[in-house]
């Protein structure tokens, strides 16, 4: 299971505004992937919440700290399992803030906390049927997030972080070999530039990206654009999702393809 290869896996979800029923709809789509032999389960941005709430709500029914319940469970499952899961991102209560941090968190497979990283690019957009402004809700984190497994070093970022190259490119100096970005890339734009940002990133820097997004319409009428991707290093999509719908993606990521990638194109 562990070395220079292995198979990793990410999850489209149509998450909503109920919790228990986010939580249940990710621990089957996440043993369904651990039965299809993937070592490492990333799930999307907002997998454990969804959708329209008052800042109230959300701060006091679905944030919670690193030691909270949710994060609790998802530390039970990868021991019982003995997987990686990936929460793309949960709302992390900050005592110390006026908001909540959009949080990833690495959870390993003895369900220890392995790395934590807080989305710094709040996503802000007028949208044709709305506008979006994350920062109502979010506070931005501060650094990126680099954490080592299974002889791959992996990258941290979020969804709107997609668009800023500079943080990849920092990553690459540091010896990345994977880009993770968890996401609740809307429909609206990402039938534009989803794809497009996903393999530049992965071209520019010659390293895998292990991108699942959100798909269907939330509560709010938002509607994701789904199309969750793994991709090489030479920017070639080894699996997709379809734009609607729950899918779990698999594919094999090996150090030594992107050593020879590397070779050709230094």
């Amino acid at each position: 299971m562990h070395g220079e290869n292995m198979t990793a896996a990410v999850i489209q979800m149509q998450s909503a505004d109920d919790l228990a029923e986010n939580l249940r709809r990710a621990e089957t789509l996440i043993r369904r992937a651990a039965s299809q032999g993937a070592t490492l389960i990333v799930l999307p941005e907002c997998c454990l919440f969804r959708g329209a709430a008052s800042f109230r709500k959300i701060f006091q029914e679905v944030a919670e700290t690193l030691r909270g319940p949710s994060v609790r469970f998802f530390q039970r499952l990868s021991s019982e399992i003995r997987r990686t899961i990936v929460l793309g991102s949960i709302h992390e209560k900050d005592p110390s803030a006026a908001r909540v941090r959009n949080t990833m968190l690495v959870i390993d497979e003895r369900g220890e906390i392995l790395a934590a990283y807080r989305k710094r690019h709040l996503f802000a957009a007028r949208l044709s049927t709305q506008t979006i402004c994350e920062a109502d809700v979010f506070s931005p984190g501060r650094r990126g997030r680099l954490w080592s497994q299974y002889g791959f070093r992996f990258a941290s970022a979020i969804c709107y972080d997609l668009r800023f190259p500079g943080d990849f490119e920092a990553y690459a100096r540091q010896g990345c070999d994977a880009f993770v970005i968890p996401s609740n890339f809307t429909y609206e734009t990402g039938r534009d530039h989803w794809e497009i940002l996903l393999r530049a990133r992965a071209i520019e820097h010659k390293c895998y990206v292990l991108a699942p997004n959100q798909a269907g319409t939330d509560s709010r009428g938002l509607q994701a654009y789904g199309n969750s991707m793994i991709i090489d290093p030479w920017g070639k999509i080894l699996a997709r999702a379809k734009t609607r719908g729950e899918a779990v993606l698999t594919a094999p990521i090996d150090t030594n393809i992107i050593k020879s990638i590397r070779s050709k194109l230094s």
